[in-house]
């Protein structure tokens, strides 16, 4: 799973969303917001949409992460700075971290990277 998708995950399955802690929830939904003002013209909105509908489907994250692939989200600047700080906010939160901890989510100069529930490293690694 690819960061975006898995803090798209993280924040859907961590509850927070609901409890109305404004960071995450105020991050989360600059991320959809993005997603839908610059990616509205693709399959991105409607399987983030339904990710959060069944997030923790496999076939759901791979959907999205295909879909940002696609689209090219998946190295878009602004979105993995949205991301970034959509992690950070979760950090600060029990609940956040303890989601976090599943998927241990990093971002690194641009380059992401996952180590968690059914994890795949796609392409390769470069360094």
């Amino acid at each position: 799973m690819d960061t975006i998708t898995g803090a798209l995950v993280t924040a859907a399955t961590s509850g927070l969303t609901t409890v109305g802690k404004s960071a995450i929830v105020d991050t989360y939904n600059a991320i959809k917001t993005l997603i839908q003002n610059k990616y509205g013209n693709t399959d991105l909105p409607d399987a983030v949409e339904k990710l959060e509908q069944k997030p923790d489907s496999q076939s759901r994250q791979g959907m999205v992460q295909e879909e940002l692939e696609t689209a090219g989200a998946d190295k878009d600047k602004e979105m993995l700075d949205l991301v970034n700080q959509l992690i950070e906010a979760l950090k600060e939160t029990p609940e956040g971290q303890k989601a976090i901890g599943k998927y241990n989510l990093n971002i690194t100069d641009s380059n992401v990277g996952v180590v968690g529930d059914y994890a795949k490293i796609k392409g390769g690694i470069n360094f």
